[in-house]
C-alpha cells in the first residue's frame, strides 16, 4: 500500500539537510520509543521505515535522484511511499508523531475494514491502539476549538473501539477520564442552546442529573471524576441557573431537595416565588413559604419569609417577620424607604419588588426579560381569588404552623456549615436568641486539607443566557453585573438546630393590633392599597439604593474556576520547584510592556521559520515553557507560523504577600498564518483581538511568564 509520507517527513528534517545533521536526526527518531502499550513488532516496524529512510538519504547519489523526482513529480507536495501490510502499524505510529491525526484513524479503520486476509491479533491491537490514540488527541483539538459534543463523540468512538475487542484498560482510562472532564462543559453548552432545541436540552438536564447522582446530590461525596470539589461545584449549579427555565429548575431542584440538600432545598424556594410572582401563581408562594418556615431552624431567613407573607397578602405578619429579623441592612433599607417611621409596609413593598426583578427573575432563562410588578401581580383576578380566603384565615397567636418531618443532614460533609450568603463581620451589639453569634465567613465545610479556616467565594455576574461558550468552565462573555445587597450573616450550626425533628413547630407572628388583621379580609382595601404601594415600589430610589444588597445565594456564586482550554486539558506541570530570588528591583508598567513584546518575538522564532525552540527558555518559565516548547516541537520541519502582534498593557500587580509574583493584563492583537509543507493554510489561520492575563514570577532576578489565560472581552 501506499502512504502519504516521504523520507524527509519520516526523520523530520528540511530538504537541505546536511549529512551530519541527517545522522544526528535520525539518531534522535531511533531513540525516541513510543507508548509502552505498542507490541515489539510495531515498535521494529517503525524503526525499519528510520533504517530505510536514512539510508536511501545518507547515498548522495540516491537522494539526489529522490529528491529530483520528489520536486519534479509532486510540486514540493507530501508524496506517497509504497510499503508492505506489515509496515503498517510502523506506519501509523510515525503519521501519528507527525500529529496526522485524521490519516492515523481513516488510514487504520480502513485497513481494519478491509475484507482481505486474516490479520495477525498482535498487529490487530497495534493498529486498533494507533486509532484510539489519534481519536483521544482530535477530541481534544476539538475540546480547545470549544466544540464540546464532538470532542465527546469523538472520545466515544475511541472508547467503544477498545472495548470491542477488550484492550488497553491504562487506554480506556485516560479517554475515559478526558470523557468525565468534558461533561461539564457539554452540560454548559447544551444548556445554553435556544429554548426549541428540545433534544439539546434534555441531553444536557440527563447529563446533569447524572452527574449529580455519582455525586450522590449537590452536597454529596461522591465522585463524579469532573475534578470539581463541593466549592466548585456549587459554582458551577450557580452559573447553569440561567439557562434553565423555572419550569426546569422546580423539577430539578425539588427532587434533589428531597436527597435532602440544604443548597437544593434554597434553590427550590427561589424556583417557587419565581413561578408564583412571574405567573400568577399564588399556590407557589404558599409552598415556598411553608418551605423557608423549615429553613429558619437552620439560619435566618426571615426577609425572604416577610416577602412570601406580603405576596400572599398577610400584611402583618410579614411585618412581624422583619421585626424578628437579626439582617440590619436590609432592615434599615426598609425603615428609609418607609419615611423612618414603624409602618415598614411601604419600604417592604418597594424592597421586594426589586429584590424580585433584580434576584429572582435573572437567574430563570424565560424570566430575564420580564418585569417584576406587585401592580400586576394583585390585579390579576386569580390572584385575588386565592388570597381572599388567605386573610380570611390568619391563626392566632396561640396556634402553629404544621411542619412536617424532616431528615435534613446536621452538617456538610467534614463538619462545616452551608451558609447560602456571604458574610460580613458582626456588629458590637449583642444579639438576642440563639442567632446572636454569627460567622465570619461563608462555610461551606472544611474543603481544603492545608487550611481550617473557612473560605469564602466572591460574587460573580449573573450571565446573559444568550451567550456562547468560552474558553474556560465559567463561561463569561460581555454582560453587566446584576444589582447587589449587602452580605448577610448566619448563625453557627447550634446543638439544638443540628436536630430539626426535635424543634417544636414554629408560631406565626401575629397581627399586632386586631385593626391591621381586620383590614385585609377587605377586598376592595387589599387591592387599592398594594396597588398604591406597588407604583411606589418603581421609585429611583429603590433602584439605587439595592445596589448595596447581595443575593441570599451569595455562596453558590464564586470566582471564574481555573478550567482553561487554551493548554492541553491534562497538562502536568513541571514538578521540579525553582526558588525565589526575594532580592532586586520590582517590575514597572514599561518594564511589562517589553516582557510581553519579548515574548511574542521568540513565539515567532520559535514557531516560525526557522523554530528556534531554545529560545524559550528566555522568557517563559514553568508550567508554560514545557508547554509551548512541545508545541513547537510538534511542528513539522517544513511547517510554520507567520505572526503580527500588537500588545498594550492593561494593568499589572505585584503580589503584596510575594514580590516575585506579579499579574499583568493586555490587549493582544494576533495575526497568525500557518504554512503546512509551505504552503499557506488558511483553516488554521486567523486573526484575533485578545485581553490575555499574564502571571509572571522572578526567578534569579528576571521576570518569565509561568502561566496566561485568554479573558472574556
Amino acid at each position: 500500500m501506499v502512504i502519504p509520507l516521504d523520507y524527509y517527513r519520516i526523520l523530520g528534517i528540511p530538504l537541505t539537510v546536511t549529512d551530519e545533521q541527517l545522522t544526528t536526526a535520525y539518531q534522535d527518531r531511533i531513540r525516541q520509543l513510543p507508548r509502552r502499550e505498542y507490541s515489539e513488532l510495531a515498535i521494529a516496524s517503525r524503526r525499519h521505515l528510520l533504517e530505510q529512510a536514512y539510508q536511501l538519504l545518507i547515498d548522495p547519489q540516491r537522494r539526489s535522484e529522490y529528491q529530483q523526482q520528489f520536486l519534479e513529480g509532486n510540486d514540493s507536495q507530501i508524496s506517497g511511499i509504497e510499503i508492505e501490510n506489515s509496515q503498517l502499524t510502523g506506519a501509523l505510529l510515525l503519521l501519528q508523531e507527525l500529529g496526522e491525526y485524521d490519516l492515523v484513524a481513516s488510514i487504520g479503520q480502513d485497513y481494519l475494514h478491509t475484507p482481505h486476509q486474516q490479520k495477525p491479533i498482535q498487529e490487530r491491537a497495534d493498529i486498533i491502539l494507533s486509532i484510539a490514540l489519534a481519536k483521544l488527541e482530535l477530541s481534544r483539538e476539538h475540546w480547545h476549538r470549544k466544540d464540546y459534543e464532538q470532542a465527546a463523540l469523538i472520545a466515544s468512538q475511541a472508547l467503544d473501539l477498545l472495548r470491542e475487542d477488550d484492550l488497553f484498560p491504562l487506554v480506556q482510562a485516560e479517554i475515559t477520564a478526558d470523557f468525565h472532564k468534558l461533561r461539564p462543559y457539554r452540560i454548559l453548552e447544551l444548556l445554553a442552546t435556544d429554548l426549541t432545541a428540545t433534544t439539546q436540552r434534555e441531553q444536557g438536564l440527563k447529563l446533569l442529573q447524572s452527574m449529580l447522582q455519582e455525586r450522590r446530590g449537590i452536597e454529596g461525596k461522591g465522585n463524579d471524576r469532573s475534578g470539581l470539589n463541593l466549592d466548585k461545584f456549587l459554582q458551577f449549579i450557580q452559573q447553569l441557573r440561567p439557562h434553565l427555565t423555572v419550569a426546569e429548575q422546580l423539577t430539578l431542584f425539588k427532587k434533589e431537595a428531597q436527597r435532602p440538600s440544604w443548597v437544593a432545598t434554597y434553590l427550590k424556594v427561589y424556583a417557587l416565588i419565581a413561578q408564583g410572582f412571574a405567573y400568577k401563581q399564588a399556590v407557589y408562594i404558599q409552598e415556598a413559604q411553608e418551605t423557608l418556615v423549615r429553613l429558619d431552624q437552620r439560619q435566618d431567613v426571615s426577609v425572604e419569609m416577610a416577602i412570601s407573607a406580603l405576596l400572599l397578602g398577610q400584611t402583618a405578619i410579614a411585618i412581624g417577620l422583619l421585626e424578628k429579623s437579626q439582617e440590619t441592612e436590609p432592615i434599615e433599607y426598609i425603615r428609609s424607604q418607609s419615611g423612618n417611621s414603624e409602618e415598614l409596609l411601604l419600604g417592604l413593598c418597594r424592597y421586594g419588588e426589586r429584590w424580585l426583578q433584580t434576584e429572582v427573575f435573572c437567574h430563570f432563562r424565560d424570566l430575564v426579560d420580564k418585569i417584576a410588578s406587585l401592580k400586576d401581580y394583585f390585579a390579576n383576578t386569580q390572584v385575588q381569588a386565592y388570597l381572599e380566603p388567605l386573610a380570611a384565615a390568619i391563626v392566632p397567636e396561640s396556634d402553629w404552623i404544621p411542619i412536617p418531618s424532616t431528615s435534613f443532614p446536621s452538617s456538610l460533609p467534614n463538619g462545616g456549615v452551608l451558609t447560602m450568603r456571604e458574610s460580613y463581620p458582626s456588629p458590637s451589639q449583642s444579639l438576642p436568641s440563639s442567632r446572636s453569634h454569627y460567622p465570619e465567613r461563608v462555610t461551606m465545610g472544611n474543603t481544603s486539607a492545608q487550611s481550617q479556616a473557612h473560605q469564602r467565594l466572591k460574587p460573580y455576574p449573573t450571565p446573559d443566557p444568550g451567550y456562547r461558550t468560552q474558553g474556560n468552565l465559567v463561561l463569561t462573555p460581555d454582560y453587566s453585573p446584576a444589582p447587589k445587597r449587602y452580605p448577610r450573616r448566619r448563625p453557627p450550626l447550634t446543638e439544638t438546630a443540628a436536630h430539626p425533628e426535635n424543634l417544636p413547630a414554629l408560631p406565626v407572628p401575629r397581627p399586632k393590633t386586631p385593626k391591621k388583621r381586620k383590614k385585609f379580609p377587605k377586598k376592595a382595601r387589599l387591592i387599592l392599597g398594594l396597588l398604591g404601594m406597588g407604583v411606589l415600589g418603581l421609585s429611583v430610589l429603590a433602584v439605587q439604593a439595592l445596589q448595596a444588597y447581595r443575593s441570599p445565594l451569595a455562596s453558590l456564586s464564586g470566582e471564574q474556576l481555573e478550567i482553561f482550554l487554551n493548554q492541553p486539558p491534562l497538562e502536568i506541570a513541571d514538578s521540579s520547584a525553582v526558588a525565589l530570588v526575594q532580592s532586586g528591583p520590582t517590575i514597572t508598567p514599561l518594564q511589562a510592556q517589553k516582557i510581553l513584546e519579548s515574548w511574542l518575538s521568540v513565539k515567532t522564532q520559535a514557531l516560525g521559520k526557522t523554530h528556534q525552540v531554545d529560545q524559550l527558555k528566555k522568557v517563559l518559565a514553568e508550567p508554560m515553557l514545557s508547554t509551548w516548547r512541545k508545541r513547537a516541537q510538534g511542528l513539522g520541519s517544513t511547517d510554520y507560523w507567520q505572526y503580527q502582534h500588537q500588545v498594550q498593557v492593561q494593568s499589572l500587580q505585584v503580589s503584596p504577600q510575594n514580590p516575585n509574583l506579579a499579574t499583568l493584563e493586555a490587549i493582544v492583537k494576533e495575526r497568525a498564518n500557518y504554512y503546512a509543507q509551505g504552503t499557506l493554510n488558511p483553516q488554521k489561520s486567523f486573526n484575533d483581538n485578545l485581553r490575555v492575563r499574564y502571571h509572571l514570577v522572578r526567578l534569579q532576578d528576571q521576570w518569565l511568564i509561568k502561566d496566561s489565560q485568554v479573558l472574556p472581552k
